[in-house]
């Protein structure tokens, strides 16, 4: 019964978009559709959840699943997908996905298991393409625009590539190349190294540094709130080394510390 209400409002929808489309349904359930005149490039919905490649020519797309989502109230929260797979209890033995994604063999460069895209027409639409939080991290505020953020520890085991700061270093890449003289060596001298500790989610909201979230606590980020860091305040280090302090999207200043290794190299 679902098979059937599923499949009736594809059609509905497909029909209703583009009254010239010609639909065509093989004997598996397998959805074809393409506009008039002369069709040479088809959308096939496989509504078992799986789809092939047609013989429709080239230039169509081909989704064994596409779901859309416009929201027209507020104060809610919208999904494309939600995907949910968690045992009922512990100790069970096995693997589970609330998302799964895999792609490959098309053209090099344009395979994604999973693909994510902020979108909006507002610079303030704060948020991720990806977000993940670890379990007992805080929610999902990012406070500013990014292609993925991550609340929670990450580990990545292979190589990090970077495009951007703070990542190649080729010769090749660089203009504008002048060996560092002393003066700037003698600048390290005037920053004020401290230690300290970061405060905690509760201390930043009362603070108003962040904004109230108290959809989840940070229970799970206490040992690294309750060790103690070394390091410079970035309102310190902006009117000597201005080029290695960033502000974030949500106004925080960070600081660029691998910059500072030549800086150090011959003192």
């Amino acid at each position: 019964m679902k098979k059937r209400i599923v499949l009736l409002a594809l059609i509905m929808g497909f029909a209703i978009s583009n009254i010239k489309a010609q639909l065509e349904m093989s004997s598996t359930g397998q959805i074809s559709i393409a506009t008039t005149p002369a069709p040479n490039a088809w959308t096939e919905l496989g509504i078992s959840f799986s789809s092939t490649t047609g013989s429709r020519g080239t230039g169509g797309n081909n989704y064994a699943l596409s779901v859309g989502n416009t929201p027209t109230y507020q104060a809610l929260v919208y999904y494309g997908i939600s995907g949910t797979s968690v045992y009922s209890s512990t100790n069970y033995q096995g693997q589970t996905y609330g998302v799964f994604g895999e792609a490959g063999n098309a053209t090099p460069g344009w395979n994604f298991g999973v693909f994510g895209q902020l979108a909006g027409s507002s610079s303030s639409n704060y948020g991720a393409g990806i977000f993940g939080a670890a379990i007992g991290y805080g929610g999902v505020y990012t406070g500013g625009n990014y292609a993925g953020y991550f609340n929670g520890n990450v580990e990545i085991n292979g190589i990090c590539y970077a495009n951007s700061y703070p990542g190649n270093s080729d010769a090749r890449l660089k203009k504008n190349v002048t060996p560092i003289t002393n003066t700037t060596f003698n600048k390290i001298s005037q920053l004020k190294a401290v230690q300290f500790q970061y405060k905690t989610k509760q201390e930043l909201m009362a603070a108003g540094v962040i904004p109230n979230d108290t959809s989840k606590s940070d229970t799970a980020n206490g040992n690294f709130i309750n060790k103690v860091h070394f390091g410079f305040i970035a309102q310190d280090v902006q009117p000597i080394f201005p080029n290695l302090v960033y502000q974030k999207d949500n106004g925080l200043l960070g600081v660029n510390y691998p910059e500072f290794i030549p800086l150090i190299y011959k003192l």
